[in-house]
């Protein structure tokens, strides 16, 4: 389906069995039209358009303006049981030529210089990856830039292409620093092997930032505990902590179902019990103050302070301001260093987002 034929059948002049991929009630019933086939050549796509967005109203944290969003892959083939895929587990991708003539477009016409790839995993496709850096470094691409992609998908060799090629931060999708949580998510990934990912980041000069879920309803203290010593083990750059969501559709959800509130109108999507909802929320609170507030952090990323010392102190506010009277009294100031592929995780000053 495009959106094209879905005008059409609004407008009465389609008849929607007549348009694959399409959903729609008739006569009481649900009927869905799921014999749409998958995009594959994404090359061939028109380019998006770029023109439309305020580029200097955008940026990541900490990086320059004007700011610029691509997306070089749809789907990730990892098997995480928590995750809503957009284009699902088939990856397809656009070829680092196309790629790079999309970026170089970005910097002549619309002047950034900065940039967050916003592939769900990056690197998922290793050669691919480290071509798309070699072709930037030939194009002679100058831009801070930025991605997504998981701590078992990246070495040596790769971070090292991708420095060359002007990266500065990588977004990993930690989730939780114990091993038998990872495990729960499905995630196939050792949590040592996972810090050793993240420390060989640091030597090779790029910055890391962590995500990390709690609310797993038999999580305990334990696991709380080791997540935060995790975090700091892996002189992470920024960390991130969120409660768990979890969404219809996906294996997470059909576990755990019985301890959800879901309603899609009005859209509820909340744990029943109230009390693990407190204490979930009294764990993201101890978590940034043991993290941000340890006394090797600021030491760690003076640079950072360096660069930006404007952000960096609004940052620092709004962190004590949220370690301190939590979610529902401050602003969270992490929230700008969310996971791609969701443009509203990206800072705009203008208003509109």
């Amino acid at each position: 389906m495009n959106f094209s034929e879905l005008f059409d059948v609004i407008a009465g002049l389609q008849d929607p069995e007549s348009v694959s991929g399409l959903a729609y009630r008739a006569n009481g019933e649900i009927r869905i039209r799921n014999d749409q086939k998958r995009i594959t050549a994404i090359d061939d796509l028109p380019l998006p358009a770029f023109e439309l967005l305020p580029h200097d109203k955008y940026s990541e944290p900490g990086m320059p303006r004007p700011f610029g969003m691509i997306q070089s892959a749809r789907g990730c083939p990892y098997a995480c049981n928590f995750c809503v895929r957009s284009y699902g587990r088939r990856l397809t991708t656009k070829s680092p030529r196309q790629v790079v003539d999309e970026i170089r477009l970005l910097i002549d016409r619309h002047k950034i210089r900065s940039l967050r790839f916003i592939d769900d995993t990056f690197s998922a496709n290793r050669e691919r990856a480290i071509r798309i850096c070699k072709e930037m470094v030939a194009a002679k691409i100058d831009l801070q830039w930025a991605c997504l992609t998981r701590t078992d998908a990246v070495d040596a060799e790769l971070l090292g292409e991708m420095k060359a090629a002007g990266c500065r931060r990588i977004y990993f999708g930690v989730e939780s620093g114990s091993q038998r949580i990872l495990d729960r998510y499905n995630k196939r990934i050792k949590k040592n092997e996972a810090l050793a990912a993240l420390l060989l980041c640091r030597e090779v000069g790029l910055e890391t930032s962590g995500f990390f879920m709690m609310g797993l309803p038999f999580e305990t203290e334990e696991d709380f505990e080791e997540t935060i010593e995790f975090a700091r083990n892996a002189r992470l750059t920024y960390a991130m902590v969120v409660p768990l969501t979890l969404y219809p559709g996906t294996e997470l959800f059909d576990h755990h179902k019985e301890h959800v509130r879901f309603s899609l109108f009005p859209y509820v999507n909340t744990f029943r019990d109230k009390d693990l909802a407190k204490r979930w929320s009294d764990w993201e609170r101890r978590f940034y103050r043991a993290f941000y507030f340890s006394p090797g952090y600021l030491a760690r990323n003076v640079g950072a302070l360096a660069r930006s010392p404007l952000a960096m102190a609004r940052f620092a506010l709004d962190t004590f301001r949220f370690a301190v009277m939590g979610r529902q009294d401050a602003s969270n100031p992490f929230a700008n260093l969310g996971a791609p592929p969701v443009a509203n995780e990206i800072v705009d000053e203008s208003g509109r987002g």
